[in-house]
């Protein structure tokens, strides 16, 4: 056997595993039963290292990593654990905190092994291509959902799933206010939030493959139009978001054509975070607006996050550094489901600030170099914002996005 061929075999064996880390944290089979998450724990917790082993090669038993921003971005990573863990000993529930936190150590090794293996341009590309690839899947468990409805129905822990075998995914209704039933995308994941932040994502992944590509490229523009069949608000602002911002940091030659896509993205992102509100308040019936917003006549058009981030704010106002890393299922008043809420009812302004200064690592390099990793910074930023509102900017298609941005910044410089 060639060893061309062997590289390849190792290329996607490589792809393959560091596809099904990003799976285990989208998939709503990895999330139970108590006996077979232990098992998937077990691979988070070694994959990390075992990544972190095989592609970092030291030179007399000292790892060199050359890159500025990695450096920068674990440097500032390593003092949010820091304080975390310093924080633990003021706070309730010592021996869980510790637990809570030494689950963070393999994704500190993550980002590095994560880093190294993208920079070969074999694993990056396989690994690209199979994110689009499950994306479409997606897309199509949708339209098989409604073409032939939710047949075969069965569930798996109480979630009911439609089709042979649960094939055509999770069934996530949405009713209007005259009782009219539509069904949201969201295939195997946990929430069409989480679909939809990995559609949009898969979008913009699939403009980092490079050639003629056609299939590629029909395939992210499917997944595009998949993201908007989840019915998420927190979709629609992520994708907004990084829509205007591949906008405003590339040059634009047509005036009049950005002007355009200015006030398209602009609309979408206010529909996003008003829309539900401004229908519900006004009672308007309009069915294509009412299903985008997902109108339900309820009282609270936030569905109780606005209360979360109100009790996180009074928290942080009482105790500004912090009240630990928080047990969900123990808690009385349920924490945001926001990443940067979440974080400040757990550590405060200070993990706030070393967020800030973990995350400006990735946000320089666009700012020096927009034109080389818009699409990775676009699909970065899908994932970044649609976790601010679902989410905790630390699941594994979070530090794959990041990983790929600092391999094509300093993949070029090297070049260079």
């Amino acid at each position: 056997m060639s060893t061309k061929k062997i590289k390849i075999k190792k290329s996607h064996f490589w792809s393959l595993s560091i596809f099904f880390f990003i799976a285990i944290y989208e998939i709503v089979f990895f999330f139970r039963p108590a006996w077979y998450t232990s098992i998937i724990d077990i691979y988070k917790l070694v994959f990390p290292f075992t990544l972190f082993l095989v592609f970092v090669k030291g030179q007399n038993g000292i790892i060199n990593i050359k890159s500025n921003p990695l450096k920068f971005y674990i440097f500032f990573y390593f003092f949010l654990l820091l304080w975390m863990i310093f924080i633990s000993p003021w706070t309730e529930n010592l021996f869980e905190n510790i637990q809570d936190w030494l689950k963070h150590i393999p994704r500190f090794f993550l980002i590095v092994g994560l880093y190294f293996s993208l920079s070969n341009s074999n694993i990056k590309y396989i690994s690209n291509k199979l994110i689009i690839l499950f994306g479409l899947f997606t897309f199509f468990q949708y339209i098989f959902l409604n073409l032939f409805g939710p047949i075969n129905i069965s569930k798996f822990y109480g979630i009911p799933f439609a089709g042979p075998f649960k094939i055509f995914g999770k069934i996530v209704t949405y009713y209007l206010p005259t009782g009219e039933l539509f069904y949201r995308l969201c295939g195997f994941f946990n929430e069409p939030s989480n679909a939809s932040a990995y559609l949009f994502c898969s979008f913009f992944i699939s403009k980092q493959i490079k050639g003629n590509q056609k299939f590629w490229s029909y395939s992210g523009f499917t997944c595009l139009i998949g993201g908007f069949f989840c019915l998420s608000n927190a979709g629609y602002i992520a994708f907004s978001f990084a829509f205007l911002v591949g906008i405003l940091i590339n040059s634009q030659k047509f005036i009049l054509l950005t002007f355009f896509k200015i006030i398209l993205g602009s609309s979408l992102m206010i529909f996003g975070i008003f829309g539900r509100y401004y229908l519900q308040e006004n009672i308007l019936d309009v069915k294509v607006l009412n299903v985008m917003s997902g109108y339900r006549n309820e009282k609270d058009f936030s569905a109780g996050r606005l209360d979360k981030i109100d009790y996180t704010f009074k928290t942080v106002l009482n105790n500004p550094f912090g009240e630990g890393f928080i047990r969900i299922d123990k808690t009385k008043t349920p924490p945001p489901a926001g990443a940067p809420f979440l974080w400040l009812l757990m550590g405060g302004l200070p993990a706030i600030f070393f967020l800030f200064l973990r995350e400006s690592a990735w946000a320089f390099i666009v700012l020096k170099r927009p034109s080389l990793v818009i699409y990775e910074a676009q699909a970065l930023i899908v994932i970044l914002i649609q976790q601010s509102i679902y989410g905790q900017w630390n699941n594994g298609l979070y530090y794959f996005c990041v990983a790929s941005l600092f391999c094509k910044y300093d993949n070029f410089n090297i070049r260079k």
